[in-house]
């Protein structure tokens, strides 16, 4: 008589937890990865609102009469009246519309007579971020364009 092969309860209780641990790694690394691409995905679209919001407010200042920067906030004037960016929390507005959002930081600082440079900086999507994108110009203003109070 011939002994049947097969495999005992150990073996096969053994290869169970094996593939049981081998799944819970592998989903592990599907969640992060889903994460990321999450979290980058939303990062981009930070960015492009950004670069939106940076071209608008060149066109403003390039056609401006006058220009008066404050904290977190700048008002153009041009000659269809004034246009007043500002920082409330973490959206960037133009009047009442907002043109970015997860800004940390807006700043228009006059240069000299001729130019402005502004800057805006975003926040953190991810808590352990370690850097922050940030994108900035500097914008020549058309002559005879002042400080206004």
């Amino acid at each position: 008589m011939r002994r049947q092969r097969g495999f005992t309860l150990l073996e096969l209780m053994g290869s169970l937890a094996l593939i049981g641990a081998v799944s819970v790694v592998a989903g592990g690394f599907a969640f992060h990865a889903k994460e990321t691409t999450e979290l980058g995905s939303l990062y981009a679209g930070d960015v492009a609102e950004t670069r939106r919001a940076l071209d608008a407010v060149e066109r403003d200042l390039r056609g401006a009469r006058g220009v008066r920067p404050g904290a977190n906030s700048l008002v153009v004037v041009t000659d269809a009246g004034d246009v007043a960016w500002k920082l409330d929390g973490h959206s960037l507005l133009r009047g009442d519309a907002v043109l970015a959002r997860n800004v940390a930081n807006f700043r228009a600082e006059r240069r000299g007579a001729a130019c402005v440079d502004v800057t805006i900086e975003l926040g953190h999507r991810a808590p352990h971020a370690a850097r922050t994108a940030r994108v900035a110009t500097t914008v020549f203003l058309r002559a005879g364009a002042e400080n206004v109070k």
